[in-house]
């Protein structure tokens, strides 16, 4: 069956996920996010940054629980961005209360 990923929804999940992790893991996350993803990402995130440097975890999240946000629910010929994103997390494991809570208010 073929699939259609939508590189948006990609991104917000890496991000997601990213969130959710730290050190090593959360620094590549960062810069693959940041730095590796489609040209016009890289230039929107520089421009939101306003830097080309290191970015902070919260500076990641705060790019990609905006960008969410700020994308039109609809213009005046009715065209609207919708987008939904799930996380599935096996049953043998139990997510961290307060990541949890981030995750459903940020995203």
């Amino acid at each position: 069956m073929p699939a259609v990923i939508s590189p948006y929804s990609l991104a917000t999940a890496l991000s997601i996920v990213h969130d959710g992790s730290n050190g090593t893991t959360q620094q590549e996350l960062a810069n693959l996010l940041l730095n590796g993803l489609d040209q016009f990402f890289i230039f929107m995130i520089s421009v939101f940054l306003n830097a080309h440097r290191r970015c902070t975890p919260a500076e990641v999240t705060e790019y990609y629980s905006s960008l969410a946000r700020s994308l039109p629910t609809a213009n005046d010929a009715g065209a609207a961005f919708k987008s939904a994103n799930r996380l599935y997390v096996d049953h043998s494991i139990s997510l961290k209360s307060d990541y949890q809570k981030h995750v459903e208010e940020k995203y």
